[in-house]
């Protein structure tokens, strides 16, 4: 199953270059995330779409990974199924075409739930191509009604102002 296009790899590495901390956030959520670890005794927690790894760095879990094709370090695809599977700021970075492929993935390696952050409106990178770096921009019962083609139940979690980033909380 495809999950990212060589070129669309090729386009992240790039823009890497040139902006070398682009994903490289997510600390915000990590108080949360770490609530719902310490709450539900999360065993393991797969960060999907990892970045540089900063939400790994700083959660406390048994056992933590970490997966991201635009990252050497974080390429390798896990093939088992964690506890909790965190997604925050990535989805809507999605080339289009493969966001089924990759909730597919995201669900098959969800054991129990997903923390899944999706931002509603453009990003304030360009990509070197011209794009905007969020390649999907719709709003949250338009992902709500995506999640729930790929996941059993999905629930708001909490939204920012005026509905620029959703969380979403969803089982398998």
């Amino acid at each position: 199953m495809m999950l990212i296009s060589e070129g669309y790899k090729e386009l992240l590495r790039k823009h890497r270059e040139v902006q070398p901390m682009w994903g490289a956030g997510g600390k915000r959520h990590i108080p949360k995330i770490q609530k719902l670890v310490d709450e539900h005794h999360f065993e393991s927690v797969l960060d999907y779409g990892c970045g540089h790894g900063v939400i790994l760095q700083y959660l406390q879990a048994p056992l933590k990974a970490g997966y991201d094709p635009g990252m050497p370090e974080y390429a390798n695809t896990p093939e088992l199924p964690f506890d909790m599977v965190i997604s925050t700021d990535v989805l809507e970075h999605i080339e289009p075409e493969l966001l089924d492929n990759v909730l597919d993935h995201i669900q098959s390696l969800t054991r129990r739930f997903a923390y899944l952050c999706v931002c509603c409106r453009e990003a304030r990178h360009i990509l070197p191509d011209g794009r905007n770096a969020h390649l999907i921009v719709e709003d949250e019962n338009w992902w709500l009604d995506k999640l729930l083609e790929h996941f059993h139940t999905v629930d708001i979690g909490w939204r920012k102002p005026r509905g620029a980033t959703v969380t979403f909380y969803a089982t398998p």
